[in-house]
């Protein structure tokens, strides 16, 4: 993978979720890039080509869902594929988002979607 290919956006309103990200991300060769805000992931996502998107739902201003709908809008950054993570209504989830964990989750949990995305957006003959 190219190092753009390795590059993962962090969106949570809570500092404290990103200790547990790099803890299961240490070691693994991701850069990890993170946004507080939805407002924030757009601004990153205009500057940054990412690999996936990581996202929690609930979040003020601009939740999860809203913010994806703006990314979908970033030339540089349509197609990238985003896991919401979520510990709302998992209805209300599945009828908006392909790809998502409920909180809580474990390590092997997160690393199993994850890689199961990436090889999925890789599409056939690409990985």
């Amino acid at each position: 993978m190219a190092s753009t290919d390795k590059t993962l956006l962090l969106v949570d309103d809570k500092p404290g979720a990103f200790v547990a990200y790099e803890a299961i991300f240490s070691g693994s060769g991701y850069q990890l890039l993170k946004a507080t805000s939805g407002y924030e992931a757009i601004r990153i996502a205009k500057t940054q080509a990412l690999s996936l998107i990581l996202m929690n739902v609930q979040m003020p201003f601009m939740d999860g869902f809203q913010t994806a709908e703006e990314l979908r809008r970033v030339d540089l950054n349509r197609s990238t594929p985003i896991i919401f993570v979520t510990a709302s209504d998992p209805d209300q989830v599945r009828s908006k988002a392909r790809d998502f964990l409920f909180k809580p989750f474990s390590s092997q949990d997160l690393t199993a979607k994850l890689e199961e995305v990436l090889n999925r957006s890789a599409g056939p003959g690409l990985h």
